[in-house]
Parts: C-alpha cells; structure tokens; sequence
C-alpha cells in the first residue's frame, strides 16, 4: 500500500494557500497522477492519468516509495508533513484494488522526524503517530526531571546517546554509516546519579531495609579505607595524598559503593512509583527483619542487597511475586566488574568504559528495566547517564540520531511497550504499512553525506522495520538530496508576489541523476543562480561589455576602447572558475579583438593543460 497523493481541503489552510482556496491534490509519484475534488461533500477522483516513469520495487522490495516536498524555509513543507500524519485524505494505491480515498488516521503507522526543537503539535493526540521531532524526544527524555535547562539538556544528550549506542550494536548498520566516514567513538562515559525518594509508597516491611542500605555504605566504606590505611602504614595526610596505592583503592571502592547505591536508588525508585499498591503486602521470608542477625552479620553492601533481593516478596491473594533479582544481580554486578577495568577513576560518580563493554551494560540495562513490567510501574527518572569520550559534530549527531530514533520507536512497537510508562498494552495495534516523514533531515550534513542520504534512508531503513512495508515522504532545500528523486515523485512549493504558497510539479527538468551545478543554477534552489551575487555581478557587466562591443563591430568594423579597459577585461575573463563560462566569454572577446598577445597566451595555457593530461596518461599506463 502507497500514499499515491494527498488532498487538502477547500480553504482549510488560508494562511498558507490564501483566503477561500481550491482543493488541492498533491501527487507524490505514484502509479497514477490524481486530481481530486469536493462534489456534494464527498471527495472524489475526478481525473486519473498513468504516470509512465513509474517503476515497481524501484527503491528496493519493502520500499513502496520515495518522495519529496522542496521549497526554502516558510513555504510549508513543514505543514504538509503534519496534513499527511494528521488531518487530510490520502489517495491510496494497492496492486490488487482500485485507487481509493481514506482519512489519514487509517491509512498505517506514521513516523515523523525533524531535528528542530520547535513546537510541531506535540500535544496532539493520534495514536498512529510516532513523534521523533527533537522536542518530542527531550519531553521524553525529561519528563520526570525538574531542573534547569542545561541540567535538562544533559539528561536529554544521555538518552540520545544510549539510543545511538544501541543503534550502533547491530553491524549491519555500522557498515553503512562506515562507508560515509561518520566519525565514530570507542569510549563511553556512564555517570551514576542517585534519586532522592520518600518512603510513602514504598511497601511497610521493605523500609527499614532500605534505611539500613544506607548506613552499611558508610561503614563498609570507613572499615576498608581504614584497613588498607593500617596495611600500609599511612599514618599522616601527607602518606595518605602521596600513596597512589591508597588512592587508587579508595577511588576504587568509592565508585563502586557509588553504584550499588545509585541501584538501590533505583529499585526503591520504582516501588516508590508503582503506588501504593503494597504498602501491606511486602514480605521478608521467615519474617526476618533488618534487627535479625542473620542479615546483621552482612558486612558487604552487594551481599546485603542480593539477600534482600532472595528474600523480599510481594504478595497479593494467592499470588506471590518476587523482585527481578536475576536481571538486578547481573546488571549490578557487571558494572562493579566494569570498573576494575577502568585504569582512570577520576569521579566517585563515573566510569569509562569501552564501547563493547557499554553494549552490554545497555542490553543488561534494557533487561532490567523490562523485567519490572509486569509487577511494578516503570520509573523513568534517569540514575544512569551516558556521554562520548569524544565531541561529534552537529552533522554526525543529526545523522545518527535520525537513524537511531527510529530504531528506538521500532523497538518500543517490537516489544509492545508504551514510552510513557512501560506497562504492557492489552491490545496494541498492529500495522503492516509504515510511513517514514522526515522533516530536514538532511540538516547540518555534510556535502559527502547529503549525497549518501538517500541511499542511506533506503539501505537503512528497511532492516529496520523488517517485514512491514515502507514510503518514505521527506522534505528538504538541498540539490544533493534532490538529485537522488525522480521529478515526477517531487512537490514543489514556492511563494507568489502576495506570499502566498504555490506548488508545482517540475515534470520539464529532471532532477534524478542530475548535475548538481545544474540543479543549483535553477533558480528555484538559488535565486540568480549558483554562484556570489558580485561574482554574478562582474560577469554580467562582461557579457554586457561584450556583446555591446559586438554590436559595434559589426556596424563599424571596428570598436573603440582604451587599451587599459581591454586589458582589465581580459584578466576578469581569465578568473572565472568554470571553464564552459570562461570559453564561451573568450570566444566573445577574441570575436571582438584581433589579440595576437591574447591568443597566444591562451595557446599557451591550452597546452600546458595538454602536457599535464598526457602526464596523467602516462602515469596510469
């Protein structure tokens, strides 16, 4: 199934199309090209003519379509892009049915991406729509932080890089973006944060555990520090600053008692979250209490918390639940194994870790957090933040953030998972057709990257959301994006003398496989064309200068002009950089000057390009 063109409604967007405006049918380069019109209230096709540049399975197997809306900023892109996923009629196309009419609710699965922190109606509510815009993600990502905004931002760079993170696991997207030389980075800084809680939700049994985590953090941390400082003698502050062993060990410890509190945090965090559902329900096993000696005698923070995590439970009627202690463990302590590999404890609140270690700390991370699903409400305050070792461009980041986004929502969908809180979804909807918008994505990119962007959206993608049928729908500005789309799949929009928006099919100047100088020489994508206003300027006044000259030679078989002038417009000539423009205003001056001088100055520059090409010739033979 394809979006073949969309139909906006009559006078539904006068700031944008004008006061009292038609219908309007925007084709997208589908089998066939529609015009559609409101008759009696109903929208039918009113005319239906065969596109005859459309090929079948043209962008790849699962890839119904790819098409583009161009137009500089304020002509509406943007939109269009919100009409598609929200609030008009789409014309679909399947090879077993007629062309039909439907509202865009049920036509499938909408993504949208934009890389902008700007307002695009993130408080509507569509429930085929998965928002990726960058402000949906930082919403997201924040949603249960109450700080300043930098504090914000950093929390929201963590999430985005652990989506990057779990991306960037898979290799067969690694080899795609390899091949684009995307700067990639090999160490992880994971910082652990502790989340403040009150008791009040917290089962009544499990409280003063939790009270005693606490204080056996302190004391494990003194009576060790303590040890190794009477093992080594250190009996002064000037011993115990100079002694790296001392420091080394106490970083060490401290990072480690560091994150089995952040833990404990967490996993208090969460009942705290889940409500008061089991305020009398916790139970210890044998109705052991904090005071009870068996649990007394556990010196080590870890132990107590694995025997907390053995022996607390949940019951409720006749069922009894228990904590995930298999994915807590694990994920506890392979971070405590993580940081005996970390050589440079700098903070007592942060690990660096390689990049194959953070793969593993995000799938047991992962597994964690889906293990509490069931049972309890998920908490989404962050006690665990990610950052690189190095500074990405803003490019590299828009590019793996566009492709990780989308990773991100497949898995949520994949898992059956709602972002907001993590319950399971009784009956979630199940989409065959997805529909990829993408806002500018091409944002900030790099030449290089522009000119794989495409095919980096139809290579990507599709192992992506595997087995489901895609069309992707983008806009852009940029002719190195333009260049990979047919015209015939591309919409273009513009502004009248009045400001309004205008649109049009540019079905007389492919843009598939075109040069990109000519694509920048339309003066749709560079009013004047495609070099500097003075650069454009001075030409003119050549051309002008020239063909002036012309005319009078011919007249009078002969041209007046000074000698200084002639030379001054001969050097000009010679500055131009494109060689077709250079050529074509030499023919004009020697069509003028009989420049003996001239000439062979140019006979002689020709064959220096002569002697350089054979050079060339002979060093590949």
């Amino acid at each position: 199934m394809r979006i073949a063109a969309i139909y906006i409604y009559p006078n539904s967007k006068p700031h944008l199309f004008g006061d009292d405006h038609l219908g309007i049918t925007i084709n997208l380069g589908g089998k066939y090209f529609y015009d559609v019109s409101t008759i009696l209230g109903n929208e039918i096709i009113t005319e239906k003519k065969i596109n005859k540049n459309f090929i079948k399975d043209f962008w790849g197997i699962n890839i119904e379509l790819v098409s583009a809306i161009v137009g500089a900023n304020g002509t509406g892109k943007t939109t269009i892009l919100n009409l598609i996923k929200e609030s008009c009629q789409l014309i679909i196309e399947e090879d077993t049915k007629e062309p039909y009419i439907m509202w865009t609710s049920a036509g499938g699965l909408f993504f949208y991406y934009s890389p902008y922190l700007g307002a695009n109606n993130e408080d509507g509510d569509v429930s085929n729509v998965h928002n990726l815009s960058k402000l949906s993600q930082f919403k997201k990502d924040t949603r249960w932080v109450r700080d300043e905004f930098n504090v914000l931002w950093e929390y929201h760079n963590s999430e985005r890089l652990k989506r990057i993170i779990s991306f960037l696991k898979k290799e067969k997207y690694v080899e795609i973006l390899n091949e684009m030389n995307i700067t990639s980075f090999t160490k992880i800084k994971l910082r652990f944060l502790i989340i403040n809680k009150d008791n009040s939700n917290t089962s009544r049994n499990f409280r003063p555990f939790f009270d005693r985590f606490s204080k056996l953090i302190n004391t494990e941390r003194e009576t060790k520090e303590q040890e190794v400082l009477e093992s080594l003698k250190l009996d002064t502050k000037n011993k115990i600053n100079e002694s790296d062993e001392y420091n080394d060990f106490s970083k060490n410890l401290r990072l480690k008692l560091y994150i089995l509190d952040s833990v404990i945090h967490k996993i208090h965090s969460i009942l705290e979250r889940t409500g008061n559902d089991y305020l009398e329900e916790g139970f210890i096993k044998n109705n052991i209490s904090e005071d009870d000696p068996e649990f007394l005698q556990i010196t080590s923070t870890k132990e107590a918390l694995f025997w907390f995590l053995d022996n607390a439970y949940i019951e409720k009627g006749e069922n009894k639940y228990y904590l995930p202690k298999k994915e807590i463990k694990s994920f506890t302590q392979l971070l405590l194994d993580m940081v005996d590999e970390d050589n440079h404890i700098n903070y007592t609140n942060e690990l660096t870790v390689d990049f194959n270690n953070v793969i593993s700390i995000i799938d047991s991370y992962q597994r964690l957090l889906l293990s509490f699903r069931d049972v309890f409400t998920y908490d989404e305050t962050l006690f665990l933040t990610f950052q690189p070792d190095i500074t990405l461009s803003s490019g590299e980041m828009s590019f793996y953030e566009l492709f990780s986004s989308l990773d991100d929502a497949n898995n949520i969908i994949e898992n059956r998972l709602d972002a907001g809180h993590y319950d399971e979804i009784s009956e979630y909807p199940v989409h065959q057709n997805y529909f990829i918008l993408i806002d500018e994505g091409d944002l900030g990119f790099h030449p290089t990257w522009k000119k794989s962007y495409i095919n980096s959206l139809i290579s990507v993608i599709p192992e992506i959301f595997q087995n489901k049928t895609v069309q992707i729908i983008l806009t852009t500005h940029d002719p190195l994006t333009l260049s990979d789309i047919p015209s015939h799949n591309s919409v273009y929009l513009d502004k009248d003398d009045l400001g309004k928006t205008i649109l049009y099919h540019k079905n007389d100047n492919s843009s598939f496989g075109a040069n990109i100088h000519d694509l920048l020489s339309d003066n749709f994508f560079l009013k004047g064309g495609h070099i500097g206003d003075f650069a454009k300027q001075k030409i003119n006044t050549v051309i002008t200068l020239l063909n002036s000259l012309i005319g009078k030679k011919k007249k009078f078989d002969k041209v007046d002009i000074l000698n200084k002038e002639k030379e001054i417009l001969f050097i000009t000539i010679n500055m131009v950089g494109d060689t077709i423009v250079r050529k074509k205003l030499l023919e004009m001056y020697f069509e003028v000057f009989s420049d003996t001088q001239a000439l062979n100055n140019e006979i002689n520059n020709l064959e220096k390009q002569i002697l350089l090409l054979k050079k060339k010739r002979d060093d590949i033979t």
